[in-house]
């Protein structure tokens, strides 16, 4: 006699089956400094987000507040804004990121916009500084 299983032990069971599969290797988008991607937000909808620099460990982002129901193709700089909304997530000018974190939310490259000298600005301020990391 066959067992049928409860709802719950299903339910649990894709669970574990998408947990292990989550946790095989993340494929790493190609990165580039003014490359402007967007991001899983952790919400069921994505963001926009530029590179203002990168390196082996960290990555420095520019996050806007846009909030996007679905993920473009593409992103055009004039339309992302660091100023919210009510009820839009707060925009970070400089937003350093483990390399990690940054893959974890699944970029994809939608667009390019040069790093200003503002922006470079805020990278150098962070080098000066505690160095502090989110998702190290």
């Amino acid at each position: 006699m066959r067992k049928l299983l409860c709802p719950i032990e299903v339910g649990l069971g894709l669970l574990l089956a998408t947990i292990l599969l989550s946790c095989g290797p993340i494929k790493e988008p190609q990165m580039e400094q003014g490359g402007l991607y967007t991001v899983e937000d952790g919400e069921g909808t994505f963001r926009p987000a530029k590179i203002l620099a990168f390196d082996s460990s960290v990555v420095h982002l520019r996050l806007y507040c846009n909030t996007l129901s679905y993920r473009p193709d593409t992103v055009v700089a004039d339309t992302l804004r660091l100023v919210a909304y009510p009820g839009e997530p707060v925009a970070r000018e400089h937003f350093p990121v483990s390399r990690q974190l940054f893959l974890f939310w699944l970029p994809e490259r939608v667009g390019f916009d040069s790093v200003h000298p503002d922006e470079r600005a805020l990278v150098g301020e962070w080098e000066n500084s505690e160095r502090v990391v989110v998702g190290e």
